[in-house]
């Protein structure tokens, strides 16, 4: 096998105010970056985990229209859908980036 690497860097704007969850396992923001490519519009959904006090600068530092840098990693996550008995009714595949840096007024 060759060696891979998982390397994004996405230049955009937030286009959603950015959101802190905490779990019982972790804190982390989340927010939506815009970007455009000549007629085309892409969303991308950003995870921030609270590596060095990320996730508290992009939860207090960030706002919806800020340009943004977000170095990081795609990642594959799957969510579950429930009907209203708590039966599973779909998995759903959603790719998101892990936000190992994020710069501001790019």
């Amino acid at each position: 096998m060759t060696n891979s690497i998982n390397y994004v860097r996405l230049d955009g704007t937030i286009d959603n105010q950015p959101k802190e969850i905490t779990t019982d396992k972790s804190t982390f923001t989340t927010f939506s970056v815009l970007t455009k490519i000549e007629n085309s519009t892409d969303w991308h959904k950003v995870l921030v985990f609270d590596t060095n006090n990320i996730a508290a600068f992009a939860g207090t530092e960030l706002a919806k229209g800020t340009k943004v840098r977000v170095d990081g990693y795609i990642s594959n996550r799957y969510r579950e859908i429930k009907d209203d008995n708590g039966k599973v009714i779909a998995k759903v595949k959603e790719t998101c980036i892990v936000a190992n840096r994020v710069f501001v007024g790019i």
